[in-house]
């Protein structure tokens, strides 16, 4: 004998709305950025292998602020944005002693 199944939390499923197809890009807005920076470089001479110059460290970082603010007038923007950044990034060299002049003489 076959029996339906029944399950108590079935249900008929919610009817969803498309939604508005106009969208504002009108409002203002604030935004923060930040990040890093680092690396290091040397002058080496190739035939040799030695280090021609002393090896420079930098690294540091940067923030920024982002603020504006847009009026939307049918299809048309306009807007107005400004932003701003500081940086802070050193370099530090590491002193080795150069490699004396080879005698010629």
């Amino acid at each position: 004998m076959l029996a339906p199944a029944l399950a108590a939390d079935l249900s008929i499923a919610p009817i969803y709305s498309a939604p508005s197809a106009v969208a504002s890009w009108a409002g203002s807005y604030v935004g923060v950025s930040g990040g890093g920076a680092w690396g290091s470089a040397v002058v080496r001479n190739n035939a040799t292998g030695a280090d021609q110059t002393p090896r420079i460290d930098l690294g540091g970082g940067i923030i920024g602020l982002t603020a504006g603010f847009n009026i939307q007038n049918g299809s048309a923007l306009f807007g107005l944005e400004g932003d701003i950044s500081a940086a802070n990034k050193k370099g530090a060299r590491s002193n080795f002693r150069p490699t004396p002049p080879s005698a010629t003489r």
